[in-house]
């Protein structure tokens, strides 16, 4: 094996982790976020996020974190520590088994009680690895598994009325809204509701929508673009309260997709959603990748 050196996180290693995954992002449907989100995190720890070098090269980062939310405290009620998966460029796989021993050593450290890992069939060896490394799969937590769909824009819009779909109004829709949201993510509603407001103000938003019947929300989606790469658009939510209603919602966002000049857009099913699933394929999308959440026990 090479002489990979691990280091933790030091300022300006976040432009080396976004230039490794606009490189991974080339054979991906999607990529995985920097670091910019943990920098608003007051809790914020450098010794969690460790990167690899070859040399001078950086060749692969991991980032983790200490958490009070997610699938610990609903099924364990304790923190525990979430990581992604290793992002590593080709050619470099050993580095991947050099992050798992050092993160598991570290939370060791610290006397964390379990770990949890996020893998995919698109991040390859992800699930084999973990595995590997004593990870088991969540089955159980309701949010521990979901498909991502794709669909290619240059397809043009599916076939499919959209007569029952309106745009979000704020002041109309987002209690409503803040529920289902707070509801579907397990997230308070007033985090729900803060969320949906931000959504709606961004200047890249790709679509903002609800279905309403008998004067209460029916179906409510909003879409957004990939952090990386705008020709990507994905929603960040969606639910309905029947196929129908979410294919309008669904096709109304692709029409958005189309306008904005996107080239892919992406829906992952989860929870309850899972049941849409062949609705979903009716309107062409086609299975881009599943994800799930591992976890290991330290004590």
């Amino acid at each position: 094996m090479s002489n990979y050196v691990i280091k933790t996180y030091e300022p300006g290693f976040e432009e080396e982790h976004d230039k490794i995954e606009i490189e991974l992002g080339k054979s991906q449907p999607w990529f995985n976020l920097g670091l910019k989100s943990y920098f608003s995190d007051p809790n914020f720890d450098p010794e969690s996020v460790l990167s690899c070098f070859e040399g001078n090269k950086m060749v692969g980062y991991l980032k983790s974190k200490l958490t009070n939310e997610g699938p610990a405290i609903m099924i364990h009620e304790r923190p525990a520590a979430y990581i992604q998966f290793p992002s590593v460029l080709r050619g470099h796989d050993g580095v991947v088994d050099l992050f798992m021993e050092n993160i598991i050593e570290f939370y060791k450290f610290k006397g964390v009680k379990s770990i949890q890992v996020r893998v995919s069939t698109m991040w390859e060896n992800s699930i084999r690895i973990s595995e590997k490394w004593g990870f088991k799969p969540l089955k159980d937590f309701q949010l521990g598994y979901k498909k991502y769909y794709n669909y290619d824009l240059s397809n043009g819009l599916p076939d499919y009325p959209k007569k029952d779909v309106q745009q979000f109004d704020l002041k109309r829709d987002l209690s409503e809204c803040s529920v289902d949201v707070s509801n579907f993510f397990k997230m308070s509603k007033k985090n729900a509701k803060n969320w949906i407001v931000e959504v709606d103000s961004r200047e890249d938003l790709i679509s903002h929508l609800v279905i309403r019947k008998d004067n209460k929300i029916a179906g409510y989606c909003f879409a957004l673009p990939n952090s990386f790469n705008n020709d990507i658009a994905a929603t960040f939510y969606i639910d309905a309260m029947n196929e129908d209603y979410l294919k309008q919602l669904i096709v109304k966002t692709i029409h958005n997709c189309i306008q904005k000049n996107c080239k892919s857009f992406l829906i992952d099913l989860l929870n309850d959603l899972l049941r849409y699933e062949e609705a979903v394929k009716f309107l062409g999308l086609k299975l881009a990748a599943e994800f799930g959440i591992y976890e290991k026990i330290l004590y």
